[in-house]
């Protein structure tokens, strides 16, 4: 689930179960695209914390990563 913080005043906090109920909030109008956009920005930062954290104690990979090649 997908939380969105929001004051009171602007219907308070939502929870969306799955896309759907997402997007038919958002396209009724809802739905404030900065309230969604902080909520997924929270929730992807989240997400990717392991990986910033694993990065962080093996800076040794992080350099590796950095000196690949990009073939395209």
């Amino acid at each position: 689930p997908l939380k969105v913080e929001r004051p009171a005043k602007f219907g308070g906090d939502a929870e969306f179960a799955n896309a759907e109920e997402l997007k038919k909030t958002y396209m009724e109008g809802k739905l404030h695209p900065l309230d969604l956009k902080n909520a997924v920005a929270r929730e992807l930062s989240a997400m990717l914390k392991p990986s910033r954290d694993y990065f962080a104690k093996h800076k040794e990979y992080l350099e590796q990563i950095k000196l690949t090649d990009i073939t395209r």
